[in-house]
């Protein structure tokens, strides 16, 4: 499931590139890991920011034991969303599925409509 704002948004080259990317790994770790049988990823607008959240049923982890070689994609991610100033949170649970919430602050949110 693909849920966008009502209206585009302008970015610019570089959040472009970072907001594929990241939504292209979130994808990349359910496809591999996750053995979901539904995806969910909602683009929305609060305060300014472009939020991004990549929502999955699958069976989940312990997202605070994630750390080392395993984990270049979730370090990849946090470093793409950094660069730009903004953050990502990921939330999960064994057997409850994984959230992935980007934040991004967006140079121009006109355009943005709830």
């Amino acid at each position: 499931v693909l849920r966008l704002m009502k209206e585009p948004v302008e970015l610019d080259e570089d959040q472009t590139v970072a907001i594929f990317r990241i939504v292209q790994e979130s994808l990349t770790n359910v496809t591999r890991h996750a053995a979901a049988s539904h995806v969910e990823i909602i683009l929305s607008q609060e305060a300014g920011d472009l939020l991004i959240e990549v929502r999955d049923n699958g069976k989940g982890f312990d997202a605070t034991g994630v750390v080392g070689k395993k984990s270049f994609g979730l370090v990849g991610m946090r470093e793409r969303a950094a660069v730009l100033g903004g953050r990502i949170d990921i939330s999960s649970m064994p057997q409850q599925g994984t959230v992935v919430k980007v934040r991004l602050p967006v140079k121009d949110a006109k355009g943005f409509r709830e």
